[in-house]
Parts: C-alpha cells; structure tokens; sequence
C-alpha cells in the first residue's frame, strides 16, 4: 500500500480479538488442513525456484553483513509472516536505495 500508514500495534490487537473470540466459539474459524499448507507453500518455493531471477554475487565487509541481519531481524518482527531471508532483505534495501537515487536524480533536473 503506497503512501499508507499501517498501524501494526492495531492489527496485532486485531489478530488477539479474532484469538479470543476463536477461542470462545470454537465452530467460528474454518480448520486448516496442515497438509495443505505444506503443499501450497512447497508450490510457491518451486515457482520462484523456477524464476528466472539473475545471480549477483558480492563480497561485503563483516559489519555490514551484521547490519543487514539485524535489518532483517527488525523486519520478521515488524512484519510477520515472510521469512525474511538474507537474500530478500539485500534484494528489499537495493530496490529502495536505487528508487531513492531515481528520485534524486529526478529532482535535480
């Protein structure tokens, strides 16, 4: 969602009231077929294995490479549910930095 704050502390509130009730009602919420699930997220590492997604390769200095774990670490905790691996992070703060530098460029012209 462009330009849109999402106030995490509300949809986590939200998430505890939907437990409780869930809890209350125990008919209420539709049961997840585990076995499903598994199959739907093997399904979705397969496509994007199959992505034809070009390879960089890069030597980075140690501090930096700390840095990005702990951007990844905040981003597992502020947003649940990706896994945020090393590589969607580095792809996450590249995109970002060259949108920045875009928009730089652009309004020096």
């Amino acid at each position: 969602m462009k330009g849109r704050v999402i106030d995490l502390g509300a949809v986590r509130d939200a998430e505890r009231t939907i437990a409780r009730v869930a809890e209350m009602n125990p008919g209420w919420l539709p049961t997840v077929d585990r076995a499903l699930q598994r199959k739907l997220r093997r399904e979705i590492v397969k496509q994007m294995d199959e992505a034809q997604d070009a390879q960089l390769v890069a030597r980075i200095p140690q501090a930096l490479m700390d840095r990005i774990d702990a951007y990844a670490e905040e981003l597992r905790g502020a947003q649940p549910g990706p896994s945020w691996k090393r590589a969607g992070v580095v792809r996450l703060l590249l995109t970002q930095a060259l949108d920045a530098a875009k928009k730089k460029r652009a309004r020096r012209r």
